[in-house]
């Protein structure tokens, strides 16, 4: 979070997020064996010719050997593991690293670019009237119903440049939406404006908004 937020001033986040994954991953070393298996696993599994080499230290140099290209072959393979989990856990969505630390941008706004396609804000939408709205979701507040057939619903808060901003999803768009219902998630939300409260209508990831708009190169 310190790298992300800047607070670890350096010039390239993710190179040093990749260098402390690097360091989190225990390294370990092959050792020789010093006792050689059934001479069936050394043919079959190894290719070690024990027909030809007859000497017992030949033949453990060649098994360590094999063995020792195995074991490297092994670690790259859970190394390179380990790096895509760090990846996948940490280093996704790079452009809003700053709002996962610090819940704000303080610098480097990636929506502000798209405010351009969006000619009126929430507060500018008159009771009735319908508006669209792209930024990141800070907060995700779950609810029932108390009374009747206590049906689902959740409030969500969009963080924007103009303020945090809470928006109501009923319980069909819950539903329709539900993996993307999640801090930290980049969406485009189609609202109706009904008794000054943001009702959503519809929802789409960001990335889809750009595609869609035939503006992804542009922003």
């Amino acid at each position: 979070m310190l790298i992300k937020s800047g607070a670890i001033p350096c010039k390239d986040k993710k190179g040093f997020l990749l260098k402390y994954a690097d360091s989190l991953y225990q390294c370990k070393k092959y050792k020789d064996v010093i006792s050689l298996p059934k001479l069936s696993i050394l043919k079959d599994k190894y290719n070690i010719d024990t027909d030809i080499i007859k000497d017992k230290k030949a033949r453990l140099k060649l098994y360590n050997d094999k063995r020792r290209i195995e074991f490297l072959t092994e670690q790259k393979i859970k190394y390179n593991k380990s790096i895509q989990e760090f990846k996948e856990k940490y280093m996704q969505f790079e452009n809003i690293w700053e709002f996962e630390a610090l819940s704000i941008f303080l610098h480097n706004n990636p929506f502000e670019k798209a405010s351009k396609y969006i000619h009126t804000m929430p507060n500018e939408i008159e009771d009735g009237g319908n508006g669209v709205v792209v930024r990141v979701i800070s907060n995700v507040e779950r609810k029932r119903a108390k009374s009747g057939n206590k049906s689902r619903y959740a409030f969500i808060t969009i963080y924007s440049n103009y303020g945090s901003i809470e928006f109501t999803a009923w319980e069909n768009q819950l539903k329709q939406y539900e993996n993307m219902f999640k801090r930290g998630i980049q969406v485009a939300i189609l609202y109706k404006k009904k008794n000054d409260r943001y009702i959503i209508e519809q929802m789409k990831t960001y990335q889809q908004w750009l595609y869609d708009k035939n503006i992804k190169n542009k922003i």
